[in-house]
């Protein structure tokens, strides 16, 4: 339904899919069941809210697993979109949505990097949010991640949404995805070259919350400090190992773990609802969670079908547990 359905069918398959991965055994599942193709799909869709649910689905799927994160590093496309994504929170009041296959024309100086969709929306700065997470999460992979990610020109967009009018979480997750990419020597240069520097600084002196700015001036310290001569170096040959094989530069250690933050919230499922707490999983499927009766009721024609297979799907499953003949 998510490939092959008409708007309203991915919409729906795309919250479900947001509840579903919102805890790592439904990350896991998800992932196993094949969800990363089509979500790197919906990132180029160009519709906005399909976007941003796809991004927080992909951004909930990463967060702490080396396996899911290499699934999506891996998926053809998926990178390249949430660095286009990135941009979706701008300062200035232009709108353009550009979105091109990986190695198709996106107008780049790297190969397989999508042109930069702009727009002040809240909706466009939700998305760029979830990208930031999501590339956040890919870039605690470890170095060859991270060289791939700057391969894929993250640091541009990044520093850029450091500037924007973005949400404090898109600023966290932005500056702790550049974190992870200093270890590469040749991210330094890249960020000086971007404008961190006064990014940085002006969310110091700006109305972020605190941990924001306390972050923003750990990694302005880091930036503007002595040249770190461990920081991994990024030719193309090097292939970092969990022993390291001679010969190969040694990598610069990982930045300190920050305070946790939470995951993409739970949303009502019933369309243009939004709302993330007070929700009540549906009576029948268990899948869909509503805020209110009247918004559960809302989605019921859209929702039956898929409600019906699932509890199928729950019942078939019971039946054939261990034990369940015997229990009943």
């Amino acid at each position: 339904m998510l490939a092959h359905g008409d708007a309203d069918q991915q919409r729906s398959a795309l919250l479900a899919i947001v509840n579903i991965v919102f805890e790592p055994e439904g990350a896991a599942a998800a992932v196993e069941a094949g969800a990363v193709p089509p979500l790197a799909e919906q990132l180029c869709s160009g519709n906005t809210e399909l976007q941003g649910l796809a991004a927080g689905s992909l951004k909930n799927i990463t967060a702490d697993s080396q396996p899911r994160q290499q699934a999506v590093l891996e998926q053809p496309g998926a990178l390249a979109s949430l660095v286009s994504l990135l941009g979706s929170s701008d300062t200035s009041d232009s709108t353009s949505s550009v979105c091109s296959r990986e190695g198709g024309s996106g107008g780049s100086s790297h190969a397989g990097v999508l042109s930069i969709s702009v727009s002040t929306s809240a909706a466009s700065r939700d998305v760029a949010m979830q990208a930031a997470g999501a590339v956040h999460n890919l870039a605690e992979a470890g170095p060859q991640a991270c060289r791939v990610i700057l391969a894929a020109g993250a640091v541009p967009p990044l520093v850029h949404l450091l500037l924007s009018r973005g949400y404090n979480e898109a600023l966290w997750h932005a500056i702790l995805a550049l974190r992870h990419l200093m270890q590469l020597a040749a991210c330094r240069s890249q960020l000086l070259e971007a404008g961190a520097v006064s990014a940085l600084q002006h969310i110091q002196q700006g109305g972020a919350e605190k941990d924001v700015r306390d972050l923003a001036g750990s990694l302005l310290q880091q930036l503007t400090g002595p040249v770190d001569t461990n920081a991994t170096a990024p030719a193309d040959h090097q292939v970092l190992t969990a022993t390291g094989a001679a010969g190969e530069a040694p990598a610069a250690a990982p930045p300190p773990a920050p305070p946790a933050r939470p995951s993409a919230p739970r949303v009502c499922a019933a369309p243009g609802c939004g709302t993330t707490t007070g929700l009540r999983r549906c009576g029948g499927c268990g899948t869909m969670r509503y805020c209110s009766e009247a918004c559960c009721k809302a989605h019921w024609r859209a929702h039956k079908a898929e409600c019906r297979r699932l509890q199928a799907e729950q019942a078939a499953a019971g039946a054939a547990a261990p034990g369940a003949s015997s229990a009943q």
